[in-house]
């Protein structure tokens, strides 16, 4: 069975949690320093992205770039 793909839906916690601290750091070099923040499990990535100002090709960018990382946790 393959993994799921993360979607913009995902909590952000969730998100971490799939890829690691290779998806901390990528959310971090996009301006998103969430993987420590409490919101991150309350709030979805794409709401962080909107907060952060994003545009909807640049959620899609961040989101096939946290798919193209390895999974740390079988989502």
């Amino acid at each position: 069975m393959s993994e799921k793909r993360i979607e913009a839906k995902w909590q952000i916690g969730d998100v971490v949690e799939a890829v690691g601290m290779d998806g901390a750091r990528l959310l971090a070099e996009a301006g998103l320093h969430c993987a420590g923040c409490a919101m991150a499990r309350g709030e979805t990535l794409e709401q962080g992205c909107r907060a952060h100002g994003f545009t909807d090709a640049e959620i899609k960018a961040l989101v096939d770039g946290l798919n193209a990382l390895p999974r740390v946790r079988k989502g």
